[in-house]
């Protein structure tokens, strides 16, 4: 395949994901082309997962002693990004990130959509229109996904499994952002290492 074939691969997929976006639709219902990504597992978390090269991790654990939650948050890496999470700049906006956190279940045993609905930490109650739309990973599991508004506009992807509930989630400022499309390739690489 040459530059031009893949160019126009790329292009295509691109404007399905935005299409997608529009309409609703589930970000990864289509085929991604592979760009260079870094590869990161939990064992802990039962959780493995690609990442662009020029993106950063962090993590930090939260939640209580009693509901532990956990958060990998994936940042463009940019000086100005450094600079904000460092303290060095302000920014009353938010900064545009990719998140994965990880809600401990197996003591309230949520399913996707009770959790979506009733945890706080689910942004669900900030959503425009109040819709939720069936999603799946291409592992072949399900997932509920959903719009939310805060600081930024957002998008969130949620799969319940017995020990953790897993949430996905992309902000933005505008439907156009490559984060958008980042999320949308991140997301085709997650495998669940235990099963439901």
């Amino acid at each position: 395949m040459n530059m031009i074939q893949r160019a126009g691969i790329v292009a295509v997929v691109a404007a399905v994901i935005v299409a997608g976006l529009y309409v609703f639709e589930p970000l990864f219902s289509a085929p991604v082309v592979d760009v260079g990504m870094l590869a990161t597992t939990s064992a802990k978390y039962s959780l493995s997962f690609e990442y662009p090269k020029d993106y950063f991790v962090i993590e930090h654990d939260g939640g209580t002693p009693e509901r532990l939650s956990h958060t990998i948050m994936i940042v463009q890496d940019a000086q100005g990004n450094r600079d904000l999470l460092s303290g060095k700049i302000k920014n009353t906006d938010g900064l545009p990130t990719i998140t994965m956190q990880m809600f401990q279940n197996n003591l309230d045993h949520y399913t996707t959509d009770t959790w979506v609905r009733s945890s706080k930490d689910s942004n669900f109650k900030t959503s425009p229109d109040g819709k939720l739309a069936e999603a799946g990973f291409t592992n072949g599991e399900s997932a509920l996904q959903y719009r939310w508004s805060g600081l930024r506009e957002g998008i969130t992807v949620v799969a319940a499994h017995p020990d953790w509930v897993y949430a996905f989630s992309v902000t933005y400022a505008s439907s156009s952002d490559q984060i958008i499309k980042d999320f949308a390739q991140i997301l085709t690489t997650v495998q669940f290492t235990q099963s439901k």
